[in-house]
């Protein structure tokens, strides 16, 4: 199972709720997923896609980093562990 949602902030196109099945990662189904979700956007007549990303989770990072996304600097509190952080990641569309 891979899946991913989309929706609109501030003009922007957002990424939200990314899964894909331990079993079936390393074969381009994140890339396809944000593709789609990228498309979505730019037809809505965003600019940017942007996502958030725990602090922690190198590999995601890494993954979004090898499809165009980079560190805006925005952080905020992860809502399950306030004590520590999401990282936004944009991309241009």
């Amino acid at each position: 199972m891979a899946t991913a949602g989309g929706f609109l902030d501030k003009g922007d196109g957002v990424l939200f709720g990314v899964y894909v099945t331990p079993s079936l990662r390393g074969q381009g189904l994140l890339g396809q997923l944000v593709e789609q979700v990228a498309r979505w956007g730019a037809v809505q007549g965003a600019e940017r896609l942007r996502l958030l990303v725990h602090e922690t989770n190198e590999r995601a990072a890494a993954a979004y980093a090898r499809l165009g996304f980079s560190c805006t600097g925005h952080r905020e509190p992860y809502p399950l562990q306030p004590a520590t952080d999401e990282v936004e990641m944009a991309r241009p569309l």
